[in-house]
């Protein structure tokens, strides 16, 4: 298992298949330029969780569009899923979308498809 956590406090950890988690990471890869921004989230795979909460606010502030963008492709693909548990797993994808928009600066909000 595999986590994408915001603290310590139960209701701000969400618990996942390491595949979804790495799925979620390797396409927010993709939207970052900065090559330490890139590696955060190769740490993050390789540790099996993101945690928000220990990352320094600037680099989570600059993350946190890119993995919103990963869990939003993610959770598109798990929309038209054939299985099951998949599907079953959108309405957490969304849950961590809600709370990753916490973290993206407003000016950059209005640039996300939405």
């Amino acid at each position: 298992m595999a986590v994408i956590a915001f603290s310590d406090e139960e209701a701000e950890i969400w618990v996942m298949q390491r595949r979804v988690l790495a799925a979620i990471l390797e396409l927010a890869q993709s939207y970052l330029d900065d090559p330490s921004d890139r590696q955060t989230l190769v740490v993050a795979h390789a540790s099996d969780g993101l945690h928000f909460d220990n990352i320094a606010p600037d680099r989570a502030k600059r993350l946190a569009p890119a993995v919103a963008k990963g869990v939003e492709g993610i959770r598109a693909s798990f929309e038209k899923s054939d299985m099951a548990g998949e599907r079953a797993f959108v309405p957490t994808l969304r849950e961590i979308e809600e709370r990753l928009k916490c973290l993206i600066p407003e000016h950059e909000k209005g640039g996300r498809n939405q």
